[in-house]
């Protein structure tokens, strides 16, 4: 099944065995998408928009060992975009150039064995799991809020997490990873409802307060930075934070911790 394009009114599903393609058509439904494959890649060439107010698209190959999702051009648009392959969402090459899926979307969940990249244009719900892959998700618009979307419930995998959101990080439901990044434009977490950690190497960077608990029995390495005055509040850090620890590598964000000790909470400035 080389390649495929539609435009309709109603709802859209293709199936496939092997390599499905949309080509520079696009795809559009009023209501919701499904592509899946049962044993090929999925490879995202245009557009794919469903314009209802509850409109889901859904890319499926999780079937199709070692198969993956990619995409070469164009924007995935609904209410819900559920992304489920065998093994990769997104790419990144070896010089580090990320060639993410695209999506404007209020809700997106993805699960994989294999890495995860996705970058948002508005304020976002995401949840995500990986059995052993990176997942990278980032806003340029907006929020993320880590939640629960297509019975998923938060963000987990044993590799790395990084979040990178333009304005707040929030959260209902937990991270766990075994290196997690984490980026605000804004704030990440509030008082009432702070990010649930459990990783064993942690940074964080905003330009507001940051609220976090780590639940990680074994212990964390933590390092923190605020750019606008704001205060880290950090619970249940089992792992003592010296003066200049250096961050996990790799680490684009900030390169030591904040000038003090703890073993639990403290209020930085």
């Amino acid at each position: 099944f080389p390649s495929h394009d539609k435009q309709c009114s109603g709802v859209i599903n293709i199936q496939a065995i092997g390599t499905l393609e949309n080509a520079t058509g696009g795809a559009s439904s009023a209501q919701s998408i499904s592509f899946s494959s049962t044993g090929g890649d999925i490879i995202q060439r245009a557009n794919i928009t469903a314009t209802a107010a509850n409109g889901t698209v859904a890319l499926d190959n999780h079937t199709a060992s070692g198969r993956s999702i990619s995409r070469s051009a164009g924007t995935i648009t609904a209410n819900t975009v559920n992304l489920n392959a065998a093994n990769q969402i997104g790419s990144e090459d070896a010089g580090a150039t990320i060639n993410r899926l695209q999506i404007a979307a209020s809700n997106l969940s993805m699960t994989s064995s294999g890495h995860q990249y996705a970058t948002g244009s508005q304020a976002m719900t995401a949840a995500a799991s990986s059995t052993s892959g990176d997942i990278k998700i980032k806003t340029t618009t907006g929020s993320i809020t880590i939640g629960t979307v297509n019975s998923i419930a938060g963000i987990t995998t044993t590799g790395t997490v990084d979040l990178n959101a333009a304005a707040a990080i929030n959260s209902s439901q937990s991270i766990s990873a075994t290196n997690l990044y984490l980026r605000a434009g804004t704030t990440i977490g509030s008082a009432g409802s702070r990010i649930n950690t459990n990783a064993s190497n942690l940074s964080a960077a905003s330009a507001g307060d940051q609220f976090i608990t780590d639940t990680n029995s074994s212990g964390v390495t933590f390092a923190a930075q605020t750019t606008n005055n704001g205060d880290v509040y950090a619970s249940r850090i089992l792992v003592a934070v010296t003066p200049d620890v250096t961050a996990p590598t790799p680490n684009p964000y900030f390169t030591t911790a904040p000038n003090a000790t703890t073993t639990n909470y403290r209020d930085w400035e």
